[in-house]
């Protein structure tokens, strides 16, 4: 019985050793066999708003502002790691966004800014998806439209659906500005206090702050509180029927009771009846939306001034009106720093307080002044913010605030963000658009244009494949760097200036008279064309760069001659024999040889095309250029001479066959002169390129074929 229970125990053991991964894997790890139901579904299990002033309206519903982009992570259940692709296997709408509160032309623009927010899958984590809303698009969304998400998701291969998730329910809505500089001042000839305060621009109250509706002023020790409708005008100016609330500033009857006050954009003072007193009563000051929604400040009789706001780049360097800023590394915004002053000085008791926890209230205008579009507006919980800022001229306002302490200096001035980043889609504008990641431009001419500096070092990025028909850089000394993420140009280029590719695959032809380089995973499907002598490539290839990268050919004209360069490693780098097998000079004259330094690939003795150098004309054929999944191809090989062709299969060792598409791998080769079609039904019916490569003699030989497969 004893050993009966023994082995009991020792077999429990077992399995729970055996099932340790259950609880050391992430719950996105696939788990074969347990729960089928649960490891071959996918569904949102929660989500995180990523910006920090949400706020809930008098519904209880979530409100985001529309001062920037606003991203949503939604973290899946996803065990089997499945992609998702918004229009292919995931779908996505505002079921809730009801059209007709807008007008007919508002319509038309809401129709195109629907098409601008994006929700993918995070490239490096299948378990997240982002959600972004353009802050073009919240704008256009304000004064409570509701934005709630509705997400399908379908099986990638049977398309069957797991649901249409509505994990929240989201509104746009700003929440109202706090009022500028509130102080106190006396009405001596009365005895009583006088509140002073700055209400919101004329341009913040005709647009996404038109819906405030109340002001209020609240003695905080009293609890006497005093609130007046605010009556705003088509132009942002206003009215406020209370009688004690006056339009304008102090007048010379009316004097500091601590420290001045900075009139700036539309200020009012409003009359208390509160007596001079020894006691530093706080006064505080409310602004509120239709939908509930608010801002609140306070001031106090006596206050200290804070010192103005500090803005500075990312090299820490302090920002001055006029100066010219470039973008981050590899972004379409410049990051600026505002810190608000860590102290602030008492006059009268000569005291030194802390005020590194002020908060920075901000106002960023696209333009020279904020007659502008508006960009950004907000403000922080307290301490140093990062904003980050698009490209072109732009107008700051800015200042810090902390309660019972008066606000700092406004900080009013124009900027430029030099254009040195742009981002090209295929669904983007070229007349709409600012050319930032969320509003990219729609083709690569219109971004060469629009870089403030032609000779820096100017950089596009491609967001998906494009199609274009002539692209071309003219100057000689213009600097351009295409970042193709994978994705496809489909038109020709001319380039003078100083051209590098990367990542991408150019169909068509690039005319060069100036500097190329290539880099990554890049291919030119056409030609390349040297127009002018004593030009080269330099290349940097990725560690899965296409076997066929280029064809080069020489305009009539041009002289080059044994020994010229025609491929270059970047400096401190080296080139492969594999490397210059990429390329192919379409003159039978030339062939390409590695330095023996391995630097660089140039011309050497004519009879072949690339190294090994060739010294028989053999040329590979095979039976059929199309087929159906299942077939098998074969290849054959035969010696030209002399006009007569020989068969020359059989003298052929080491085959090496692969089938690829689109440049890449499927997976499927072979090591003799067959290759069989997979009959896979998750194959697309396509072009492939059949890839042959075969050895004579110690001397390799290759060729490529593109087939066409019919299911």
């Amino acid at each position: 019985m004893k050993n009966k229970a023994f082995f009991i125990l020792i077999f429990a053991f077992s399995i729970i050793f055996s099932s340790c991964s259950l609880f050391t894997d992430s719950f996105n790890k696939p788990v074969k066999g347990y729960l089928k139901e649960y490891t071959e579904r996918a569904c949102i299990s929660y989500y995180k708003i990523l910006i920090s002033d949400v706020q809930t309206d008098s519904n209880g519903d979530l409100c985001i502002p529309s001062c920037q982009d606003a991203e949503i992570l939604f973290y899946l259940q996803n065990p089997q790691n499945f992609t998702f692709k918004n229009g292919q296997n995931m779908g996505f709408e505002l079921s809730s966004l009801n059209v007709e509160d807008f007008s007919a032309a508002e319509k038309d623009n809401i129709a195109d800014l629907l098409k601008k927010i994006t929700l993918i899958q995070d490239e490096n984590d299948f378990a997240v998806l982002r959600l972004i809303y353009p802050a073009e698009f919240l704008v256009a969304a304000e004064y409570g439209h509701e934005i709630s998400p509705y997400i399908q998701l379908f099986h990638p291969v049977s398309n069957s659906s797991f649901g249409i998730f509505n994990p929240l329910k989201l509104k746009c809505n700003s929440a109202p500005p706090p009022v500028y500089g509130p102080v106190i001042y006396k009405d001596i000839a009365k005895g009583t206090y006088v509140v002073c305060l700055n209400m919101p621009s004329a341009g913040m109250l005709s647009g996404i702050h038109k819906d405030i509706k109340t002001l209020s002023i609240e003695n905080s020790i009293s609890k006497e509180k005093t609130e007046t409708v605010v009556q705003i005008n088509n132009d942002g100016t206003f009215s406020l029927p209370e009688s004690s609330f006056e339009l304008g500033g102090p007048d010379s009857s009316l004097v500091p009771s601590g420290s001045d006050f900075y009139e700036a954009g539309q200020p009012v003072i409003f009359r208390t009846k509160d007596a001079f007193s020894d006691v530093n009563t706080e006064y505080i000051i409310t602004l509120s939306d239709s939908g509930g929604l608010f801002s609140k400040v306070s001031t106090s009789v006596y206050t200290v001034k804070l010192k103005d706001v500090i803005i500075t780049d990312s090299f820490q360097n302090e920002i001055q009106s006029g100066d010219k800023i470039s973008q981050d590394e590899d972004s379409s915004y410049a990051t600026l720093f505002f810190t608000p002053a860590s102290t602030a000085t008492d006059n009268v008791t000569g005291e030194i307080k802390d005020t590194s926890n002020s908060q920075i209230i901000f106002e960023i205008y696209q333009g020279e002044n904020d007659s502008g579009k508006l960009l950004l507006s907000g403000n922080n919980s307290g301490g140093r913010i990062a904003l980050k800022i698009p490209s072109g001229k732009i107008y700051i306002r800015v200042y810090a605030h902390k309660n019972l302490f008066a606000d700092s200096n406004l900080s009013e001035f124009g900027i430029e963000v030099l254009k040195n980043m742009l981002f090209v889609s295929a669904g983007g504008s070229d007349s709409d658009n600012n050319g930032s990641e969320n509003s990219p431009f729609k083709t690569i001419s219109h971004a060469i244009s629009e870089f403030s500096e032609k000779t820096a070092n100017n950089r596009i990025c491609l967001l998906d494949s494009i199609s274009e028909e002539n692209i071309a850089i003219n100057e000689s000394n213009a600097k351009v760097s295409i970042k193709g993420r994978g994705c496809e140009i489909t038109g020709n280029i001319s380039s003078n200036g100083i051209l590098s590719l990367s990542d991408c695959t150019v169909n068509g032809n690039i005319e060069n008279s100036g500097e190329l380089t290539l880099s990554g995973k890049t291919r030119i499907t056409g030609e390349i064309i040297f127009t002018q002598n004593n030009l080269f490539i330099t290349y940097l290839p990725a560690s899965d760069s296409f076997e066929k990268v280029a064809d080069i050919t020489f305009k009539e004209g041009t002289s080059y001659t044994k020994g010229a360069r025609i491929i270059v490693a970047e400096p401190g780098k080296t080139l492969t024999h594999a490397d210059l097998s990429r390329f192919s000079l379409t003159s039978d004259k030339y062939v390409l040889k590695l330095s023996d330094d391995k630097t660089a690939g140039y011309i050497t003795m004519s009879g072949g095309e690339v190294i090994p150098e060739i010294g028989k004309n053999i040329k590979f054929s095979i039976d059929k250029t199309s087929c159906n999944f299942g077939d098998t191809l074969t290849v054959s090989a035969n010696l030209i001479e002399d006009d007569t062709s020989v068969s020359f299969t059989d003298k052929m060792s080491n085959w090496k066959v692969k089938l690829l598409n689109h440049g890449s791998s499927t997976g499927v080769e072979s090591s003799s002169r067959q290759i069989v079609i997979p009959a896979s039904e998750t194959w697309p019916a396509d072009v492939y390129t059949v890839q042959i490569n075969a050895d004579y003699e110690n001397v390799t030989y290759s060729a490529s074929f593109d087939i066409t497969v019919t299911r």
